[in-house]
């Protein structure tokens, strides 16, 4: 039986969605603490989160508008499946 091939996984979009769920899950365990923790703290990590996420698409969207050159001199193709067909192959 031969091994399941995995697929290469892009997590760089779905960065900041990651950034502010890691940022909610952490204000929610700020806010479980017994000892009331102020809400400045909570505040702080929550607009943290935000901030990151933001940055995070930033990045994202200045990567996307930087050309791709695969090759030494050679703008990059793009993938066969991103091209624009009739619908009818």
């Amino acid at each position: 039986m031969t091994p399941l091939a995995m697929p290469p996984v892009a997590i760089g979009p779905l960065a900041p969605v990651l950034i502010v769920l890691g940022a909610a899950g952490l204000v929610l365990l700020l806010d479980l603490l017994p000892r009331p923790v102020g809400r400045e703290l909570i505040a702080t990590v929550a607009l943290a989160g935000l901030v990151g996420a933001l940055l995070a698409t930033l990045a994202a969207i200045i990567a996307a508008a930087t050309p791709v050159v695969a090759v030494i001199g050679s703008p990059a193709m793009p993938h066969p499946s991103a091209m624009a067909t009739s619908g009818f192959t």
